[in-house]
């Protein structure tokens, strides 16, 4: 069956009525089936949210035209993107489309390609919307407007006056106090995003916002910039990272929270499992004030970077090596596979590489788990026995231990803080200059106190083999690096 559309917006003397365009349509009808007449009186051709078009299209996906016939194409539509897209649906479900006054049937070679330059244009019109947004959006957030969207946790949506213009930004609610709190607890050092998930769990906190208390949600707050103050160095922290900016460095001067836009860029090597992320993202300022120190902001983020780097750590129950093996011949993890007979337990190694896309041609290793712990149990036992043998200085070895790892972590952002010298300006110099100068002393004061002595005692003796499961675990975490395993050898890289 045929279908005649015909509109008109307003009754002129010049327009053609709707009933003179149905007369001129119906000629050109050649169902066996008739023709079925579809009309909008008194609506504009810029929208196609009319009553009896939208009949004809309900119509159309139900089967029951195969073509649609109109006086003029802008009697079907004035907006190129509408016609575009219901022309997709006319595809989709087969109905040519006619055009009286152009001359224009798509059930001709002529008409098809009339309608692909219709469609170049609509193109091109769709692009430079798109360009458009995406310029408006940008030239927006370099004015420290909140681009909109859902609020963050502790915060809800408002408007301001910028510059004489209403514009979206952002206010405070009362959770935002349970967000600060997070920031403190997790820059705690024996606090977890684990331990922090079930701390607010058992506090059954009653917020404006719904959340679920996990170690993605958490994560997840605890990334976003919109609650720092952001500062120099959290400049500089992204800049690290290789994330673009729409503010000079000169305004991070702690007043403003920060936003980041845009989405995350995965470029792979030529491994497959070597994936590293580019963020190809901008960071901007906000026109609200910042809620959470720099310092303690970057704490918690340094610490989320670390966790994200760690590889398995040993989670497996096989084995206490787990983690740590890895094939020889590719590099990939090794797994314990386990086969549960009736007479007996079966454990033997499996390469990741080899069932994840048979990257690796060893499918199974003749060496087996039992055989590798045995060898590990050895060396380590040597190597105990050589550190019983010595003697050490008797110094509170909690206490040096934390003032080592403290040292290394001054050492790591007086680093950070060289290396952004040659970026600065002559704004940000007196910031860095500043910081070094303190960080040197802290650095000299932890120097002092590593360099006292102690009386001389021996290590007690400990037995590896009689260990715990475990205690097993922590110890070769923390002796080894990694163990590559071959079909009849192993290559142990020690981190001692």
């Amino acid at each position: 069956m045929d279908a005649i559309y015909a509109r008109q917006s307003v009754d002129k003397k010049d327009s053609i009525s709707i009933e003179s365009q149905i007369n001129f349509c119906i000629p050109e009808s050649k169902s066996p089936d008739g023709y079925m007449i579809f009309k909008d009186k008194g609506f504009s051709g810029k929208n196609t949210n009319r009553p009896d078009f939208l009949q004809m299209m309900r119509e159309v996906k139900k089967g029951k035209i195969k073509r649609i016939i109109v006086y003029k194409i802008d009697r079907f539509s004035r907006s190129l993107l509408d016609f575009a897209f219901h022309w997709e649906i006319l595809q989709k479900y087969n109905v040519d489309f006619i055009s009286i006054n152009e001359k224009f049937d798509t059930s001709t070679p002529m008409g098809r390609a009339m309608l692909f330059i219709l469609m170049i244009f609509a193109q091109l019109e769709r692009e430079t919307i798109s360009e458009r947004c995406v310029d408006n959006y940008y030239e927006r957030i370099k004015r420290k407007v909140w681009p909109g969207g859902p609020a963050p946790f502790g915060f809800e949506n408002d408007t301001c006056y910028y510059d004489g213009m209403k514009c979206p930004t952002l206010v405070t609610n009362k959770d935002i106090d349970i967000m600060i709190d997070n920031f403190i607890q997790y820059a705690k050092e024996d606090m977890s995003l684990g331990k922090l998930a079930k701390l607010r769990i058992g506090q059954q906190l009653e917020t404006v916002q719904k959340i679920v208390w996990n170690n993605v949600s958490l994560s997840r707050l605890l990334k976003n910039p919109v609650y720092v103050k952001a500062d120099i160095f959290v400049y500089m922290y992204f800049k690290e990272k290789g994330y673009k900016f729409s503010n000079p460095i000169e305004e991070w001067n702690g007043e403003h929270a920060a936003f980041v836009v845009g989405k995350k860029q995965y470029i792979s090597s030529n491994s497959k499992r070597d994936w590293t992320k580019s963020p190809n993202q901008t960071v901007s300022l906000l026109n609200i004030p910042g809620v959470v120190d720099s310092k303690v902001w970057l704490e918690c983020n340094r610490k989320l970077d670390k966790n994200s780097q760690i590889k398995n750590s040993g989670a497996g129950k096989h084995t206490w090596l787990t983690g740590l093996i890895k094939c020889g011949k590719c590099g990939y993890a090794l797994k314990v596979m386990v086969y549960q007979g009736v007479k007996e337990t079966k454990k033997y190694l499996v390469c990741s590489g080899h069932t994840n896309g048979h990257i690796c041609p060893v499918s199974k290793f003749n060496i087996n788990i039992e055989e590798v712990e045995q060898i590990i149990e050895d060396e380590i036992e040597k190597i105990i026995a050589v550190s019983a043998a010595e003697e050490v200085e008797e110094i509170e070895i909690t206490n040096q231990e934390e003032n080592k790892l403290e040292l290394a972590k001054i050492e790591e952002q007086i680093d950070r803080l060289i290396k952004s010298i040659s970026d600065a300006s002559a704004v940000t110099m007196k910031y860095i200059n500043s910081e070094i100068e303190k960080l040197d002393k802290k650095k000299n004061a932890i120097n002092k106190m590593l360099t006292k002595k102690g009386k001389a005692k021996k290590i007690e003796p400990i037995s590896f083999k009689k260990l715990m499961f475990d205690e097993k675990k922590k110890v070769v975490q923390n002796y080894i690096e990694k163990i590559y395993v071959y079909d009849d050898k192993i290559d142990i890289k020690w981190k001692i």
